[in-house]
């Protein structure tokens, strides 16, 4: 198995985890309206995060077609990911 693959699966599963972990953390708190406020700014900054990258993988996907195309749907599920877990952390930092 080539170094790069074993390093795509080990931030696949990292990420999993990482989400499942924030995710078990969030249905534990209380739900009110600065909670649900919250949400619905980090989802605005997931949805503007994941066109962006979905836009940005496809030109360099036909910039340049020899590029595993796995590379670009694990970059387009990283920004969602991440997006979430980035955008509610700050949210609740600002409000």
């Amino acid at each position: 198995m080539p170094p790069h693959t074993l390093l795509l699966r080990m931030f696949v599963f990292a990420s999993a985890i990482l989400y499942l972990l924030a995710d078990w953390r969030d249905r534990r708190r209380p739900q009110d309206e600065r909670e649900h406020l919250i949400k619905l700014k980090a989802g605005t900054v997931v949805q503007n995060l994941s066109v962006a990258m979905l836009v940005g993988a496809t030109g360099y996907y036909l910039h340049d077609p020899g590029v595993d195309a796995i590379y670009c749907i694990v970059a387009i599920a990283g920004s969602l990911i991440y997006g979430n877990l980035v955008g509610t952390w700050w949210y609740r930092r600002q409000l």
